[in-house]
């Protein structure tokens, strides 16, 4: 629904960086809070710590409160299949899906995976990959408009891809020692 109104208000020639913009933010809030969680399990608990997520659900709720929709004229509602889904957004959808299946258990689990590394202080890589984010997302959703969506995927995709192979292969925090693939390298 938040993609949706957002795109409302996008024109035709910003639209890939205005969504780029507005995916930075969510993107980056998804990032932060991991190393920021685990700062704040180690300063004050956990307790404490699903308090103040608490807190700042709350405050999110009153920020949605105060959005508002540019009026439309509106068909009656129908609960019918053909209405609830979009035919040429599934495709699209899915491969969102799949990525973000793939994110998700990348960020849920990289804390207990460094763990086994014995890798400290992994919150670093959380600040790191928000810095990246920051850095390339509006850079790729303007370079998306210029040259089509496409030709900014293709190699973004193999990246991400390339990215997570690298991950499967690390060793330390800076990238040497053991990899996890058993073998006896030094």
């Amino acid at each position: 629904l938040a993609m949706s109104l957002v795109s409302e208000y996008l024109p035709p020639t910003k639209f890939a960086s205005g969504i780029s913009i507005y995916m930075l933010s969510q993107t980056v809030a998804q990032v932060i809070g991991p190393g920021a969680g685990l700062w704040l399990i180690d300063a004050i608990g956990f307790s404490a710590t699903y308090l103040i997520s608490a807190g700042l659900l709350a405050l999110s709720i009153i920020s949605i409160s105060r959005v508002r929709e540019i009026p439309r004229e509106r068909p009656p509602y129908q609960l019918r299949i053909g209405r609830m889904f979009a035919r040429e957004a599934v495709d699209k959808a899915l491969v969102l899906a799949l990525f973000a299946t793939a994110f998700g258990a990348t960020t849920s689990y990289l804390v207990l995976y460094a763990t086994k590394l014995g890798i400290q202080n992994i919150g670093v890589y959380f600040m790191v990959y928000a810095v990246c984010l920051l850095a390339t997302r509006p850079l790729f959703g303007n370079l998306a408009d210029h040259v089509g969506a496409q030709k900014v995927l293709i190699p973004g995709v193999l990246c991400f891809g390339a990215s997570y192979v690298m991950l499967a292969h690390i060793g330390d925090f800076w990238g040497s020692g053991c990899c996890s693939c058993g073998c006896k390298c030094e």
